[in-house]
């Protein structure tokens, strides 16, 4: 499946705040600006506070995500195994999502966590989990509990990571 005619959550998310620029997304795609300098910096804080979650959790297996189909299959594997998976890549039907942490919990279940280079929750982060937990479940996942890790601006010791169910 072409990865452009995906639902993903970005796309989701930009839907609920103008639908025009999802139609742009899925109807001319080549409309839509690259990254600026502001965009990439926001990335690649992004991806230090992920590191950072992730050494809270030891024994997690991360997905390479370079490779699309590879990265859904490694995921698929990883789940019959019941391992721990960063960066986990769902695909059900024509619906993308992917997977901060996906921690196994119980027999058959597994928690969604949804790590945020933020001080705080906004709404807006409620409907991006829901999208997750929606793609895991429509992939057949059973999905327990949903949780947004974020960062605690008055802590001041080791850690500044906080965990919201």
């Amino acid at each position: 499946m072409r990865q452009n005619k995906l639902l993903t959550k970005r796309k989701y998310m930009h839907g609920l705040q103008c639908p025009k620029y999802l139609w742009v997304t899925f109807g001319a795609p080549g409309l839509i600006p690259e990254p600026d300098i502001v965009a990439e910096y926001r990335i690649k804080e992004r991806k230090l506070v992920g590191e950072l979650v992730q050494q809270l959790y030891p024994g997690g297996m991360e997905v390479p995500i370079e490779d699309f189909a590879d990265h859904i299959e490694q995921t698929k594997a990883l789940i019959k195994q019941r391992k721990l998976i960063f960066e986990a890549g769902i695909l059900a039907d024509n619906i993308y999502s992917k997977i901060d942490i996906l921690e196994p919990v119980d027999n058959n279940s597994w928690d969604i966590i949804d790590i945020k280079n933020a001080t705080d929750i906004k709404a807006e982060y409620i409907s991006e989990i829901s999208f997750q937990k929606f793609c895991c479940q429509k992939a057949g996942l059973n999905i327990k509990k949903c949780f947004i890790i974020y960062i605690n601006k008055d802590y001041r010791g080791k850690s500044a990571i906080m965990t919201q169910g």
